[in-house]
């Protein structure tokens, strides 16, 4: 499978984990979250394909958790 479709395929599928949480938030806050996941996870995907490691996501992706949890 080449490299664009597998980040698509799971961009989609980290996007749907957050699904559930129609249920306890807002509806448009979780469309946001669906539509900020996914690109972010696309963007994630980019970053470990161009540089070959994860080093640089890291700190990015603990940035957003922190965020989301904070507000």
């Amino acid at each position: 499978m080449p490299i664009r479709w597998a980040l698509v395929i799971t961009a989609l599928c980290f996007a749907a984990w957050h699904t559930p949480n129609f249920a306890s938030i807002t509806s448009w806050y979780v469309a946001f979250q669906l539509l900020y996941t996914f690109a972010g996870c696309m963007f994630t995907g980019l970053v470990r394909q161009w540089t070959g490691s994860i080093i640089y996501i890291i700190p990015v992706h603990m940035a957003v958790n922190f965020i989301a949890s904070a507000g």
